[in-house]
């Protein structure tokens, strides 16, 4: 005679306690293991797996800001202080059992994520923790041999736009490399500026980038991730552009871009793509601060300090104006 399935999964049960717990832990400063215990007496629940209730209750907070960056790199839509509490908590006990503690395979965390957000979280929840953990495993597939982000862009010119998602990609990733498209173009009214003059400028910037945005205060954390500035040529097929990428950017694990062309061609290639978050599209893009050099607008608040200061002592305003004119 066959022994009567166990209704109640004790692991499953532990895990939900540890959510409880950690959820909790999120809004005021606690001690996880006593809180953990608090909840238990109240709900009076008996039967627990005790090996694995302590193991997380012990290690999750142990390698929370690695866990974190983690989860940042997975989901880079929603920042981690915008994340639901209940979904922020739910990777945290996937990702430290998949990749810290190397407990459970990849499938087994991923259900038991979606199971606890079907508990616990919103109707989209669930969906997001599959799509959040789907990601995750794919890119830890991808950086097992590289910590590399590549960030791509124009720099006609450098702005804060383009500060503001180099700190973001360098705050997750230890290295990054920076593509500057159409680097063989120069002295247009699309690309005003060379190759070298683009360089010098992210040079210059990223010389002194910091964590905090305010380039005048005195008391600033500074990044600690390693830059590399490569210029990419302009060729037309698409297929034959992305090899001259790989071909001088390799390796690296996913690419940090807006643009949808791009977007679409690297994600065709299976190389994730995310999109730099805190750009405002509409008024910090090198288009429009052209447009606003040329009509004689405010612009120099759109760009770092340095990149102002490099702008007029090269004297490369006017030739953004005459070149502006001259095409129109």
């Amino acid at each position: 005679m066959k022994p009567l399935k166990q209704q109640v999964d004790l692991r499953h049960e532990s895990r939900k306690l540890v959510l409880q717990a950690l959820f909790e832990a999120s809004f005021h400063q606690c001690d996880l293991i006593a809180t953990a215990k608090r909840i238990r007496a109240d709900m009076l629940l008996d039967l627990l797996d005790e090996e694995l209730l302590h193991f997380l209750l012990e290690g999750i907070p142990a390698n929370l800001n690695e866990i974190d960056i983690m989860i940042s790199r997975c989901a880079p839509e929603w920042p981690l202080k915008q994340l639901p509490k209940i979904d922020l908590n739910i990777l945290r006990i996937a990702i430290f059992e998949l990749y810290f503690a190397k407990s459970v395979p990849p499938k087994v965390a991923i259900d038991e994520g979606v199971e606890l957000a079907k508990e616990f979280s919103s109707d989209t929840g669930s969906s997001f923790v599959n799509g959040a953990l789907g990601t995750i495993i794919k890119l830890r597939e991808r950086e097992l041999d590289t910590e590399t982000a590549l960030f791509l862009g124009h720099f006609q010119p450098l702005h804060k736009g383009h500060t503001k998602a180099l700190r973001q990609i360098a705050s997750r990733f230890p290295k990054v490399t920076i593509g500057v498209i159409d680097s063989d173009q120069k002295h247009t009214a699309h690309n005003p500026l060379s190759w070298d003059e683009r360089r010098e400028m992210l040079e210059d910037v990223l010389s002194t980038l910091s964590l905090k945005e305010d380039e005048r205060e005195a008391d600033v954390e500074p990044i600690k991730a390693t830059f590399k500035i490569v210029g990419l040529k302009t060729i037309e097929n698409q297929e034959e552009w992305l090899r001259h990428v790989k071909e001088l950017c390799q390796p690296f694990a996913v690419v940090y871009t807006n643009d949808d062309k791009l977007t679409e061609l690297f994600e065709m290639a299976k190389i994730p793509v995310f999109h730099a978050q805190l750009i405002d599209e509409t008024e910090l893009s090198s288009t429009n601060i052209r447009r606003c050099m040329v009509l004689g607008q405010p612009w120099s608040r759109l760009v770092p300090i340095k990149v102002e200061r490099y702008l007029r002592r090269r004297k490369l305003l006017e030739r953004i104006h005459n070149l502006a004119v001259a095409s129109s």
